[in-house]
Formats: C-alpha cells, sequence, structure tokens
C-alpha cells in the first residue's frame, strides 16, 4: 500500500501541462490527458486519505488544485466540501456547493449529484438547528451553574446534535427525566429549576414540559452518574416533599 508521503512525493512531479507551448500539436494531445488523469486521480487517492488520517487542512489544499483542473468532479467537490465542515469553515462548504451546482447546471445542464445534494441540505440543516440554538440560549436565562434553559423543541434539536456528536467520537452522555406529576403538593417549578441548575455543570441542558424536567448531561455516563443522583436525591429532602418525584435515567452512545 503505497502512503501518504509518497504520494505527495508523486505529486510534486507533476509540472503543468505536457508540452504546453506545443497546444495545439495532435501528437501531443493523448500524452497531455493521460498525465492529467493520471494527476487527477492521484488527487483523488491522496485527498481520500489524507482526510481519512484527519488531516482536513491538507485535504483541502489538495482537491482545491483537482477542482481548479477538473471543475466538474463532483467526487472532488464532495470530498471538499465534507473536509471544510471538518475545519468548521461552514460557510465556504456551503458556497463550494453553489459554485459546483452552478457550474455543472451552466456548463453541462445537470444537477448535482444525490450525495453531494444530501451532503449539502445536511450542512444546511445543522447550521439552521446550531443558530436557532444558539438564538434560544442568548434569549432564554444560563442558570447559576452554567446548565443552559431551554424550550421542548429545541431541547429536541440539542439531543440530535448530541447523538450524533457521541455516535461519530465513541463518547456518551446521560438524558434524565424527573417527573414531578405524581407529587400532591404545589410545586414552584421557577424555584426547582434553578435548584436543579445548582446540581448541574456548564454545558449541561434543562428543559421543562408538563411537569416533567428534561436533562441532558454531558460527557457523563451511567458509571459516573452517582454524583449526580445523590444531588438530586439531597434536593427532594430539602423540599420536604411527601412522594420523591421519579427519576429516568439512561445512557446514550
Amino acid at each position: 500500500m503505497i502512503e501518504i508521503e509518497e504520494l505527495e512525493q508523486l505529486f510534486q512531479l507533476y509540472r503543468e501541462d505536457f508540452f504546453p507551448s506545443l497546444r495545439y500539436e495532435g501528437w501531443t494531445e493523448i500524452q497531455r490527458e493521460n498525465l492529467r488523469d493520471n494527476y487527477l486521480t492521484l488527487i483523488g487517492i491522496l485527498s481520500q486519505k489524507l482526510y481519512n488520517a484527519q488531516r482536513y487542512r491538507d485535504t483541502v489544499n489538495y482537491l482545491h488544485s483537482g477542482i481548479k483542473y477538473a471543475p466538474y468532479r463532483e467526487n472532488f467537490y464532495l470530498l471538499y466540501i465534507k473536509a471544510l465542515v471538518k475545519l468548521g469553515r461552514i460557510a465556504e462548504a456551503i458556497n463550494s456547493y453553489k459554485k459546483c451546482e452552478q457550474i455543472l447546471r451552466k456548463e453541462l445542464d445537470v444537477l448535482p449529484c444525490e450525495k453531494l445534494k444530501n451532503e449539502y441540505y445536511k450542512i444546511k440543516l445543522t447550521r439552521e438547528v446550531t443558530g436557532e440554538i444558539k438564538t434560544n440560549f442568548e434569549e432564554n436565562p444560563v442558570l447559576n451553574s452554567g446548565a443552559m434553559l431551554c424550550d421542548l423543541n429545541v431541547f429536541e434539536k440539542v439531543y440530535e446534535l448530541e447523538l450524533r456528536h457521541v455516535k461519530r467520537f465513541k463518547k456518551e452522555f446521560i438524558l434524565m427525566t424527573v417527573n414531578f406529576s405524581g407529587i400532591e403538593e404545589e410545586v414552584n417549578f421557577e424555584n426547582i429549576i434553578y435548584k436543579v441548575g445548582g446540581l448541574l455543570r456548564s454545558g449541561d441542558v434543562i428543559s421543562v414540559s408538563n411537569s416533567k424536567i428534561y436533562l441532558i448531561l454531558l460527557d457523563m455516563s451511567l458509571v459516573n452518574s452517582g454524583i449526580i443522583m445523590q444531588r438530586f436525591n439531597n434536593l427532594f429532602k430539602d423540599l420536604d416533599l411527601k412522594k420523591k418525584p421519579s427519576i429516568d435515567i439512561k445512557e446514550v452512545n
């Protein structure tokens, strides 16, 4: 198997077109096209290896050269956009898709392939969801621990984003529901929410709906959730409730 370093050395050997001064001579045409195809194939293989090695900046740089020579290769754009997203350059990824779409439509009268369109819509959706979450957190209070309070709609979107995150990086988080619906006493939820906030850490997320408090506890597993459960037990004692709220807790990974 050829290593990345060897492929990078091969890349350096390409010196523009074959006999550019004889561009209009028929005998140079075949050699020119063969060398260009080899060059583009090399970029495809090299950039995929770099992406797999999480060298996203190098991936972008090599693919930029490939797109310059082959602006119709959708597989180049697909990997290029993915690498830009990994670098957090979302706006560039979206603009790159639009550039590809414009070229294909104008020059070939076709639309981008399904894989490329799906990647674009996924990026666009994630960006919109992230913007909505950010707006919600800016408009709603951050609790005294740094935990974030949001409405249930945004809570569900945070959950979806965190679920994709833990699956990608093989991590976990805790999803917890505290149900006060069976409590006979009148409960001051505003007071309880702030008390719950004091039990959590910066970055944890809280939402309230129908006598239930929903919690996302980031970077936590069931194994190390004991301290949180103890804190909730102490809170219930302080509230002096006749019946403790029920707690549903599960690890998401």
